[in-house]
Order: C-alpha cells, then structure tokens, then sequence
C-alpha cells in the first residue's frame, strides 16, 4: 500500500460482494456504475461514516467490511482534513433546487466558467497543455 491511497478490504454492505477497492488520494475520484451496484454502499455507507469516524469522531457506523487502510494518513499534513457529504435531496420547493445548484457548484462557485475552467487548472491539464475549451 502506498501513503497516497486509502483501501477498503472487503467491502460487503449490501450489493457489494467482498470486494476490494483502491482509491487514490489527491486526485478526482469518480465512482460510476449502473443501478444497484453498489456506488452508495461503498461511498456513503461505507468510506464516508469510516472517514467522519476518523476526523470527526462521528459515531455512525461504517457499512460492513474487512478493513479499510489509509485511514491512520487521514489527519496527517498534507492528507484529508475533512469529510462532507453532499446529496441531490432537494432544499426548496422545486426539484432543482438541490445543494449542488445552491452553491452554483456548476460554475466553479458562481463566479466562472463551470466545471471546465475548474478541471483546465488541474495540474494534469496543464502538464498536456490543455484549457478550459481545448479538446
């Protein structure tokens, strides 16, 4: 195991069959998959009540699994300080009005371009010299 990675050791909750997984820290990760697979177990159930545990002595507990290592690197320099959890449940009297669109999370805080400026300034992007509107 490398420092820069947290690792669930057999996640079970749910639809989730042993499985293992490595996530990588310090980079956008992005859980996808169809209906029922298992993305809510492993992140909200799993991975968000292990982490709040950690930094913020949450008492929720984590979905069923062997283990889950990186976590102790979670309150280190330079790791994670925080964890939130964010839904698309709705805040006011219209569907859309959901958290993400609240803090206009689509135009990187209100003030820009949306997510493309903010994924152009990655060091990534800027290392294959792309930009926000580059292909």
């Amino acid at each position: 195991m490398y420092p820069d990675e947290i690792i669930i050791r057999g996640a079970k909750e749910h639809n989730l069959k042993n499985i293992d997984v490595i996530l990588p820290r310090f980079k956008l990760v992005v859980i996808t998959g169809v209906s029922g697979s298992g993305k809510s177990s492993l992140v909200a159930q799993t991975l968000h009540p292990a982490l709040a545990r950690v930094l913020h002595r949450a008492t929720q507990k984590a979905g069923e699994h062997d283990r889950i290592e990186g976590l102790e690197q979670a309150n280190k320099k330079r790791s994670i300080d925080q964890v939130i959890s964010i839904t698309q449940d709705p805040i006011g009297h219209t569907p859309r009005s959901n958290p993400a669109t609240y803090v206009q999370i689509g135009n990187a805080g209100g003030g820009g371009a949306g997510e493309g400026e903010l994924y152009g300034a990655v060091f990534e992007a800027d290392t294959l010299a792309y930009s926000y509107g580059s292909e």
